[in-house]
């Protein structure tokens, strides 16, 4: 936008986030349920409060090698998860698809498919379709502790719609609609969510911006209990709060001289069912062609090593291709490997 369209924005967008900010105020007061996902209850603790944990984990090779501090930098279709304000930061890309693989903990495996697609570079709209599913196990019971010789398998699928547009020169914003399906034996949950989000940039000598997102904020979940015998009938189960998380973060151009450019982002990280952490990466890449990334996250129950990754970038006629992997530690738990691939057409 030019500095005309700069200057009639601005103060329509300062209003705009007052009255939002008094909005979302009026909501979680009326709303106690909802609110208590924003605020925790001091004093309480908060680990296993809230159900729904597929929603949390990410799928993207390049925001895991940097522990997800990506809030403010993301510039891939994997800002659908992270912060759909982030989408603008595609910048010239048209049409983008991105193919995730996230072989995790306890034989868990997750993938993700994301299109996102861009009208005159202001608009912005993003499809994301997630699952996680786990390999077949036994069912057990008192008798019969190896197993009686039913089998039951972990699934969820979570697709999600995204818009984003650019408000000014300096701030997007974006929201995305999320849908949310679980099941396991006869336990079945639903749920809708919303995240909202917004990248500031700040216009510095260097790169330097601001991210903001609320994810997974939404109403109480009621799973619904299957029959298991002849005798049982439909139930429903204990109400379970989704597992809404606010992530401040800020990026930081470093170096940026000659072919190289090194990137440093902080977050912070409040989740409604643990405690507070910091999330710290740093990016260095080569040209936009070659990249390598490390990341570390502060505050966790679980002493471990850093994450690390490495991607590459092929220019071709019509756009781009890139591929991602990352290695990233659990402690005890073991090591998790994700896999990203994706196409840009300009």
């Amino acid at each position: 936008m030019n500095e005309r369209a700069s200057a009639i924005f601005a103060p329509m967008l300062g209003i705009f986030l007052r009255r939002l900010r008094v909005t979302l105020i009026a909501i979680g007061l009326g709303a106690g349920t909802a609110f208590a996902q924003l605020l925790p209850a001091y004093g309480d603790s908060r680990t296993a409060t809230t159900g729904a944990a597929a929603l949390k984990l990410p799928t993207d090779a390049a925001a895991m090698a940097m522990e997800g501090a990506v809030t403010a930098m993301l510039n891939s279709p994997a800002a659908a998860f992270w912060n759909p304000g982030a989408l603008p930061l595609l910048d010239s890309v048209h049409w983008a698809f991105q193919g995730d693989y996230l072989h995790y903990l306890a034989g868990l495996r997750a993938g993700a498919a994301t299109l996102t697609y861009s009208r005159r570079y202001t608009k912005y709209w993003a499809f994301r379709w997630a699952n996680l599913s786990s390999g077949y196990m036994n069912v057990t019971d008192e008798l019969h502790p190896t197993g009686n010789g039913d089998q039951f398998a972990y699934l969820a699928f979570i697709p999600s719609l995204s818009y984003a547009m650019v408000l000014t020169r300096h701030f997007n914003f974006g929201i995305t609609a999320r849908l949310f399906h679980e099941s396991f034996y006869t336990v079945s949950n639903t749920a809708f969510l919303v995240d909202l989000g917004f990248v500031y940039d700040l216009r510095l000598r260097r790169l330097t911006r601001i991210g903001v997102t609320a994810s997974n904020f939404g109403f109480m979940m009621q799973p619904t209990v299957g029959p298991v015998t002849d005798d049982d009938s439909l139930r429903r189960g204990d109400h379970i709060i989704p597992p809404a998380v606010f992530r401040l973060s800020v990026v930081r151009e470093l170096v940026y001289q000659n072919a190289h450019q090194l990137l440093a982002s902080v977050q912070l990280n409040h989740p409604t069912d643990n405690n507070e952490t910091i999330s710290i990466g740093v990016e260095y890449n080569y040209r936009q062609r070659f990249f390598l990334r490390t990341g570390y996250e502060v505050g966790t129950d679980e002493r471990r090593l850093p994450a690390f990754g490495a991607g590459f970038r092929w220019p071709w006629r019509f756009g781009s291709i890139r591929a991602d992997y990352a290695l990233r530690s659990r402690g005890a738990l073991g090591w998790t490997q994700a896999l990203t691939i994706a196409a840009y057409l300009d």
